[in-house]
């Protein structure tokens, strides 16, 4: 859902039907944001699991597209998403670029144990995870930059 705002072709036939379908992803997804923390867990409705860096950054870029490409209404409700999720996602971002709480790389797991269970090694899981940071700070960066602080 990162990609979809911009990756749309505008006048695409299927194009308000996507649209459609983001603002239901995200309407649902934000009522899990871990509110003290501004993050989501690994398994987003089960609070039992751990809160989990690359899916509140893949969170906090859609978002932040979805307010940039004008696929979300710049409300409140979404622009606070976006800055508690890049303030909590920020949290975990150290001063030499370690960022702690990525899930290693993660198969269909039968369970929420089994997601649950994924390390969070730096070293495990830089390589994936990473990336998803680097997209949304860019993309919290230029809502900022576009609606102010």
């Amino acid at each position: 859902m990162v990609g979809v705002p911009c990756d749309v072709v505008s006048g695409c036939w299927r194009q308000a039907r996507v649209r459609e379908d983001f603002l239901h992803f995200v309407d649902a997804v934000i009522l899990v944001q871990d509110k003290p923390s501004g993050r989501w867990h690994q398994v987003l409705n089960d609070t039992d699991t751990y809160l989990e860096t690359s899916a509140t950054a893949m969170i906090v870029a859609a978002v932040s597209k979805g307010l940039l490409y004008g696929w979300l209404p710049r409300t409140s409700t979404y622009v606070d998403v976006v800055r508690s999720g890049w303030a909590g996602l920020s949290s975990q971002i150290h001063a030499n670029g370690t960022v702690d709480g990525i899930s290693m790389g993660t198969p269909i797991e039968p369970n929420a144990s089994g997601y649950n269970s994924r390390g969070t090694d730096f070293m495990q899981s830089c390589s994936g995870g990473v990336g998803a940071i680097l997209h949304a700070a860019k993309a919290f960066h230029d809502v900022r930059d576009r609606f102010g602080d």
